[in-house]
Protein backbone atom coordinates (compact mmCIF):
# COMPACT_ATOMS: atom_id res chain seq x y z
CA UNK A 1 0.00 0.00 0.00
CA UNK A 2 1.21 3.66 -0.64
CA UNK A 3 1.46 5.94 2.15
CA UNK A 4 1.98 9.47 2.22
CA UNK A 5 4.84 11.22 4.37
CA UNK A 6 4.45 15.02 4.63
CA UNK A 7 7.66 16.23 6.77
CA UNK A 8 6.67 19.08 9.07
CA UNK A 9 10.63 19.76 10.26
CA UNK A 10 13.85 19.80 9.34
CA UNK A 11 15.73 20.46 5.92
CA UNK A 12 13.08 18.84 4.39
CA UNK A 13 10.12 20.14 5.52
CA UNK A 14 7.06 20.98 3.74
CA UNK A 15 7.82 18.09 1.30
CA UNK A 16 5.61 15.21 0.78
CA UNK A 17 7.07 11.39 0.10
CA UNK A 18 5.19 8.43 -1.15
CA UNK A 19 6.15 5.17 0.54
CA UNK A 20 5.48 1.85 -0.28
CA UNK A 21 5.30 -0.52 1.93
CA UNK A 22 2.85 -3.98 3.19
CA UNK A 23 -0.16 -4.23 4.41
CA UNK A 24 -0.40 -4.35 8.62
CA UNK A 25 3.39 -3.77 8.20
CA UNK A 26 4.65 -2.61 11.86
CA UNK A 27 5.75 0.75 12.42
CA UNK A 28 9.38 0.07 12.68
CA UNK A 29 9.41 -1.12 9.40
CA UNK A 30 7.29 1.58 7.82
CA UNK A 31 10.15 4.06 9.93
CA UNK A 32 12.66 2.26 8.34
CA UNK A 33 11.23 2.86 4.81
CA UNK A 34 10.62 6.46 5.88
CA UNK A 35 14.11 6.71 6.85
CA UNK A 36 15.69 5.34 3.86
CA UNK A 37 13.62 7.77 1.58
CA UNK A 38 14.50 10.91 3.72
CA UNK A 39 18.16 9.48 4.10
CA UNK A 40 18.11 10.27 7.95
CA UNK A 41 18.86 7.85 11.15
CA UNK A 42 15.14 5.97 12.35
CA UNK A 43 16.01 7.55 15.34
CA UNK A 44 15.89 11.13 14.29
CA UNK A 45 12.30 11.08 13.45
CA UNK A 46 8.83 10.75 14.77
CA UNK A 47 5.63 9.67 13.12
CA UNK A 48 2.21 10.94 13.68
CA UNK A 49 -1.15 10.09 12.06
CA UNK A 50 -4.44 11.94 13.13
CA UNK A 51 -2.64 13.54 15.78
CA UNK A 52 -1.03 10.42 17.89
CA UNK A 53 2.35 9.62 17.50
CA UNK A 54 2.89 6.11 16.07
CA UNK A 55 4.63 3.70 18.51
CA UNK A 56 7.19 1.19 17.48
CA UNK A 57 5.83 -1.81 18.95
CA UNK A 58 2.45 -1.05 16.77
CA UNK A 59 1.14 -1.65 13.53
CA UNK A 60 -0.55 0.31 10.78
CA UNK A 61 -3.52 -2.22 11.20
CA UNK A 62 -3.23 -1.09 14.98
CA UNK A 63 -3.58 2.45 14.23
CA UNK A 64 -6.36 1.86 11.03
CA UNK A 65 -3.82 3.55 8.23
CA UNK A 66 -4.75 2.19 4.56
CA UNK A 67 -3.60 3.00 1.72
CA UNK A 68 -3.58 6.08 0.43
CA UNK A 69 -3.23 7.75 4.23
CA UNK A 70 -1.16 10.86 5.23
CA UNK A 71 1.09 10.67 7.89
CA UNK A 72 2.78 13.61 9.19
CA UNK A 73 7.08 13.38 10.23
CA UNK A 74 8.68 15.57 12.43
CA UNK A 75 12.80 15.75 12.06
CA UNK A 76 14.84 16.14 15.06
CA UNK A 77 17.23 19.56 14.11
CA UNK A 78 20.95 19.44 13.98
CA UNK A 79 22.21 20.43 17.45
CA UNK A 80 24.04 23.52 15.49
CA UNK A 81 26.63 23.89 18.90
CA UNK A 82 27.78 20.66 18.99
CA UNK A 83 28.46 20.90 15.12
CA UNK A 84 30.34 24.28 15.39
CA UNK A 85 32.06 22.71 18.66
CA UNK A 86 32.29 19.50 16.40
CA UNK A 87 34.41 21.70 13.77
CA UNK A 88 35.93 23.95 15.30
CA UNK A 89 38.13 21.77 18.67
CA UNK A 90 37.91 18.34 17.97
CA UNK A 91 41.50 17.02 17.77
CA UNK A 92 40.74 13.66 17.11
CA UNK A 93 38.29 11.58 15.71
CA UNK A 94 37.06 9.66 18.09
CA UNK A 95 36.27 13.01 20.58
CA UNK A 96 32.50 13.30 21.04
CA UNK A 97 31.57 16.79 22.79
CA UNK A 98 29.21 16.70 25.67
CA UNK A 99 25.58 17.85 24.51
CA UNK A 100 23.17 17.66 27.04
CA UNK A 101 19.37 17.41 25.88
CA UNK A 102 16.66 19.80 26.83
CA UNK A 103 15.70 18.87 30.50
CA UNK A 104 19.24 18.77 31.72
CA UNK A 105 20.04 22.29 30.36
CA UNK A 106 16.74 23.60 32.12
CA UNK A 107 17.14 22.02 34.97
CA UNK A 108 21.12 23.32 35.00
CA UNK A 109 19.55 26.99 34.49
CA UNK A 110 16.63 26.31 36.85
CA UNK A 111 19.68 25.50 39.45
CA UNK A 112 21.11 28.74 39.33
CA UNK A 113 18.30 30.52 40.48
CA UNK A 114 16.06 28.47 42.45
CA UNK A 115 17.01 25.48 45.57
CA UNK A 116 17.16 21.99 44.27
CA UNK A 117 13.61 21.76 45.53
CA UNK A 118 12.17 24.36 44.06
CA UNK A 119 13.78 23.88 40.87
CA UNK A 120 11.78 20.65 40.45
CA UNK A 121 8.99 22.28 41.43
CA UNK A 122 9.34 24.76 38.05
CA UNK A 123 10.26 22.15 36.28
CA UNK A 124 7.49 19.95 36.78
CA UNK A 125 4.98 21.99 36.55
CA UNK A 126 7.01 23.63 32.89
CA UNK A 127 6.22 20.19 31.55
CA UNK A 128 2.65 19.84 32.57
CA UNK A 129 1.68 23.23 31.01
CA UNK A 130 3.86 22.27 27.74
CA UNK A 131 1.80 18.99 27.73
CA UNK A 132 -1.99 20.47 27.75
CA UNK A 133 -0.34 23.33 25.89
CA UNK A 134 0.87 20.34 22.87
CA UNK A 135 -2.20 18.20 23.29
CA UNK A 136 -4.91 21.06 22.34
CA UNK A 137 -3.07 21.96 19.39
CA UNK A 138 -4.06 20.59 15.80
CA UNK A 139 -1.86 19.00 13.57
CA UNK A 140 -2.68 22.23 11.67
CA UNK A 141 -1.53 24.52 14.35
CA UNK A 142 1.63 22.70 14.43
CA UNK A 143 2.84 22.58 11.06
CA UNK A 144 1.97 26.50 10.76
CA UNK A 145 3.84 26.68 14.13
CA UNK A 146 6.79 24.94 12.12
CA UNK A 147 6.42 26.69 9.12
CA UNK A 148 6.73 30.42 11.16
CA UNK A 149 9.69 29.25 13.25
CA UNK A 150 11.71 28.09 10.01
CA UNK A 151 10.47 30.77 7.71
CA UNK A 152 9.45 28.34 5.13
CA UNK A 153 6.64 29.67 2.58
CA UNK A 154 2.99 27.78 2.58
CA UNK A 155 2.42 25.84 -0.82
CA UNK A 156 -0.54 24.95 -2.02
CA UNK A 157 -1.38 21.22 -2.34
Amino acid sequence: MNIHVKVLSGEKAGKSYTIKVGEGCSIVDLKNEVAVELKIGVGDMRLVFNGKPLLDTKTTADYNITDGARLHATIKAADKFSQEQNSSTSSTIDEKPQVLNFSESFMKILKKHFLEQDAQEVYRLFQRNIHVTVNAMSLDDIEYMAKSKLNIETKSE
